[in-house]
């Protein structure tokens, strides 16, 4: 929280004036958003690896674009295949539905709720 605190302070001394402030705050809060998200993306990812160590190939690592609601993000996933089964991705194995380039975030609520 602290990073971010001194993001905003920055910009309140880089601004001349309050609406060039609120454009360079909301700019920058949606690429932190973006960031973060796409950060914590790699993070479960990496988790589930973890959990299906030997119980699965990982085939590769690929760069994943998706447009969100706030954005664009960029994170990296593995593809991979379980025990006989057909080659998945991270967002395939939580419930996000690809729809053309964005993810559908209605699943995004049920993801994180699940164990």
């Amino acid at each position: 929280m602290d990073f971010i605190v001194s993001e905003f302070i920055n910009l309140i001394k880089g601004c001349s004036n309050g609406l060039a402030l609120e454009k360079e705050v909301w700019r920058r809060g949606i690429e932190l958003q973006s960031q973060a998200f796409a950060r914590a993306l790699e993070i479960y990812d990496a988790e589930l690896a973890r959990q299906y160590v030997g119980k699965q190939e990982i085939l590769r690592i690929d760069q994943r674009t998706v447009l969100c609601m706030f954005g664009t993000v960029t994170f990296s996933r593995r593809l991979v295949r379980r025990e006989g089964g057909e080659p998945s991705r991270v967002e395939e194995y939580r419930g996000f539905l690809p729809s053309g380039r964005s993810l559908r975030f209605c699943a995004l609520h049920s993801a994180l709720s699940a164990p």
